[in-house]
C-alpha cells in the first residue's frame, strides 16, 4: 500500500483544515445538513480533491475507501461525459446512492475546461436537480462565474505541520 493511500483522510475527523471556519462551514455538507453545489478552490496540495471525496462519502455514513468514485479528471473525458450525460447517466459523475435519492459529481480542476464545457456544466447543474457537483479549481478567476455564482465557495489552504 502507498504512503499517499494509507494516510490518505477517510472520515471528516481524518481532515485538518488551516482555518477552522472552513471546516465548520463544510460540516454541514458531510452531515448531509446541507446539499448545495459546492467550489473548492485553493493552492495546490491544500486537500481540495480529498475533502470533496470525503464530504460525498460522509454524507452517506461510509470511509472513503468504501465509497465508489468515477471522478472526471481530463478535458476530453468531460466533453464526451457531458455528450452523453442526462438526468440518469453514470458517466463522470460520482454516484452514490445507497440510501438516498441524491448523486454527486465531484468535477476536478473545472478551471481547465475551456468555456463551452463550462456552460454545458452550468445548464447540467441547473437539469440536474437531485444531483450535487462538487468542483476544485486552483485558479478561481478561470471558473465561469455563472458556475460559481450557483456554487458555495470554499477557499482550502494548506494546513501547517
Amino acid at each position: 500500500m502507498s504512503f499517499e493511500k494509507k494516510h490518505d483522510p477517510q472520515t471528516w475527523d481524518d481532515l485538518v483544515f488551516a482555518d477552522t471556519d472552513v471546516g465548520d462551514g463544510l460540516r454541514g455538507y458531510a452531515t448531509g445538513q446541507t446539499f448545495d453545489h459546492i467550489l473548492l478552490h485553493g493552492p495546490h496540495g491544500s486537500g481540495k480533491s480529498q475533502t470533496a471525496k470525503v464530504i460525498v462519502a460522509s454524507s452517506y455514513g461510509r470511509p472513503v475507501s468504501q465509497a465508489y468514485f468515477d471522478i472526471v479528471e481530463h478535458v476530453d473525458e468531460i466533453k464526451d461525459a457531458i455528450r452523453s450525460w442526462n438526468v440518469g447517466g453514470r458517466f463522470g459523475i460520482t454516484r452514490m446512492m445507497y440510501q438516498t435519492h441524491r448523486a454527486y459529481a465531484i468535477v476536478q480542476e473545472v478551471d481547465a475546461y475551456d468555456s463551452k464545457v463550462q456552460l454545458k456544466l452550468r445548464a447540467l447543474m441547473d437539469t440536474m436537480t437531485n444531483s450535487r457537483f462538487i468542483f476544485t479549481t486552483n485558479h478561481l478567476e478561470n471558473v465561469d462565474k455563472g458556475i460559481r455564482n450557483r456554487c458555495d465557495c470554499f477557499e482550502l489552504d494548506v494546513p501547517k505541520p
